[in-house]
């Protein structure tokens, strides 16, 4: 298989290959153990990029100079670094989330309970304008108990206190529901 390549991109390679063999140098110096976990750290970024193109890891090894089970270590390095990254960046986002989701949860509740608290509903009147009423405390809390009970739910679900609602299990027939296990059981 013929394949045909940009001068620029050949280059490009050319000096990828290049870092990637100071890298690999680098790495092999026995002074400085930050300087060779940056220097692998290179080679995991080319390695990644390799594969990414395309390339097995007998291919991205020979360009490297090094074996190819020393290239999947390599990538499986820098895959783990990856979904540790993503890890920190989902528990961090479900925190926040947590957090805005408990002060909408703590105003709404705020709004059921408080005596003192005035609500006022804007409508729009049929010649265009605005019209401004104050609820009453059996409106205020109709209005404001549903969204209460959306907030706990989703906090419920963000937290994964409620149970699965399916239990998948394998076989002939396909997905069963837990009512279906547990009729089988029963029955």
């Amino acid at each position: 298989m013929w394949r045909v390549f940009k001068e620029d991109d050949m280059n490009k390679n050319k000096k990828q290959t290049e870092k990637a063999r100071k890298a690999r140098e680098a790495a092999m110096n026995p002074h400085g153990k930050k300087q060779a976990e940056d220097a692998r750290a290179v080679l995991a970024e080319r390695v990644l990029e390799l594969r990414s193109q395309g390339k097995d890891f007998r291919a991205i090894g020979k360009a490297l100079g090094f074996s190819h089970e020393h290239a999947r270590e390599l990538f499986e390095e820098r895959l783990a670094k990856q979904r540790r990254t993503n890890t920190e960046a989902v528990k961090t986002l479900r925190r926040r989330m947590e957090h805005e989701l408990g002060d909408v949860g703590d105003r709404l509740l705020e709004l059921i309970l408080s005596r003192n608290l005035k609500v006022v509903e804007e409508k729009t009147t049929a010649d265009g304008g605005t019209e401004t009423m104050e609820l009453a405390d059996f409106e205020r809390i109709t209005k404001a108990v549903p969204g209460y009970v959306k907030v706990q739910e989703r906090l419920a679900k963000l937290l994964g206190l409620d149970a699965p609602e399916k239990v998948e299990v394998g076989g002939e027939g396909g997905i069963v529901t837990a009512a279906d296990v547990l009729r089988r059981l029963k029955g």
